[in-house]
């Protein structure tokens, strides 16, 4: 009895070893994951196409969050908030659709924070009341950036 036992925690050992669940492959799009651009914050990345997925999990204002952002064509074609820890009046507005929106930009070079108004393309507008949490952001949009570029001049 004792070696079915053993037999059987052998096989679950296995299996969790070999069979690990990425918890962040829903976010793949079936991407090739390139498990050596995953560094700092950024703990997933998928290549898929001409696209790159990325999955990100920072520090923001309040605790943690976690986003994804799709590259490709040198812009953030797709950006979504997965879990986050902030107000529902400052913070949470990065769930919104406007604020998504405003995340799709071109990454031709380093974004930068700024209050009130934009003047150059690089320019995200913080949320009023929320600049740490958007700068989180936009610290994890520059650092995906320099994956994308980096891999499109590797392949």
């Amino acid at each position: 009895m004792k070696l079915i036992h053993y037999f059987a925690m052998f096989v679950i050992l296995a299996m969790v070893v070999f069979f690990q669940i990425d918890e962040y492959k829903s976010y793949s799009q079936d991407g090739i994951r390139i498990k050596s651009y995953e560094q700092g914050d950024i703990v997933r990345v998928y290549v898929k196409d001409q696209k790159m997925i990325q999955v990100v999990h920072t520090d923001a204002y309040h605790e943690d969050m976690i986003y994804y952002l799709v590259l490709c064509e040198g812009k953030v074609q797709d950006f979504k908030v997965i879990e986050h820890h902030e107000t529902e009046d400052y913070g949470g507005y990065i769930v919104k659709d406007w604020f998504e929106k405003r995340m799709q930009v071109y990454v031709n070079e380093p974004l930068e924070v700024v209050k009130l108004s934009k003047t150059s393309e690089n320019e995200i507008v913080a949320i009023t009341g929320a600049t740490i949490t958007t700068q989180a952001i936009v610290n994890g949009i520059n650092d995906c950036s320099e994956n994308y570029w980096r891999y499109l001049n590797e392949f």
